[in-house]
């Protein structure tokens, strides 16, 4: 399944606060029914939400606390070269 708001925003870096307020919006509907997710998007993404550069390949494993919408960083798994 495609999710727009996981397209990268790269092309137009005044994206970024939109992008960052619709994902709260979007992820906090889906996380409602306590399922875990598995999300495939682009470093600039991750970035924005993070605050950390995911290598190429890397695998950033988050928890999400809604008390004020943060994600916290659980595991980073690198891809081996």
């Amino acid at each position: 399944m495609t999710e727009k708001v996981l397209n990268s925003f790269f092309q137009n870096m005044n994206y970024e606060a939109p992008f960052k307020d619709e994902f709260k919006k979007w992820i906090t509907l889906k996380i409602k029914n306590e399922t875990p997710l598995i999300l495939v998007t682009h470093q600039v993404n991750i970035t924005a939400l993070t605050n950390i550069f995911p290598s190429e390949g890397e695998i950033v494993i988050v928890k999400y606390s809604e008390n004020n919408f943060q994600l916290d960083i659980v595991d980073r798994i690198k891809l081996k070269k």
